[in-house]
């Protein structure tokens, strides 16, 4: 996935993990010198981060109360599979909001195959419509996990910045 949004990424770029999980890409991200903000409810999840990525800022927080401000990347990674119930019912109206505080050039976003494509269609629609964003890229892979591995993703940018 990293090698994917590489060419969409610039010198300076700060990316927001929304609901990070164990954010797969955080390894590449501060490997290539930029900063990371990541955020999930889940405390030990977090604490991992925290132990394995100390140069991320990674934080525990419900989605419904984020309000980061700065970033110019947008990671939406497992759009169709929160881990939290409550995740799959504030997640487009956290995203939106996000959206709103940030002004980001770039959003990627993520999701497993066989799993119910709406949310996923409706941040899509949302990017294009509201948020003015051109897809510039879609592809399947396989994440190979045990669970949901058959996955795919797009990459979006921001219509004024392709100009």
């Amino acid at each position: 996935m990293f090698d994917a949004l590489k060419p969409f990424i610039k010198k300076g770029d700060t990316f927001l993990d929304v609901d990070c999980g164990h954010s797969p890409l955080a390894k590449h991200i501060l490997r290539g010198g930029h900063s990371i903000t990541g955020f999930d409810i889940a405390f030990n999840i977090i604490q991992h981060l925290q132990d394995i990525y100390p140069k991320g800022n990674w934080i525990t927080l419900d989605d419904a109360d984020a309000e980061f401000q700065g970033y110019s990347v947008l990671l939406l990674l497992g759009v169709t599979t929160p881990l939290y119930k409550v995740y799959s019912e504030t997640y487009y109206e956290t995203t939106k909001r996000l959206l709103g505080l940030n002004y980001a050039r770039v959003v990627f976003v993520e999701s497993a195959d066989g799993a119910d494509q709406t949310l996923y269609k409706q941040v899509c629609e949302m990017l294009e419509k509201v948020g003015h964003y051109v897809k510039k890229c879609e592809k399947k892979y396989d994440a190979e996990m045990k669970r949901a591995s058959r996955r795919h993703y797009s990459i979006w940018i921001k219509r004024e910045v392709i100009k």
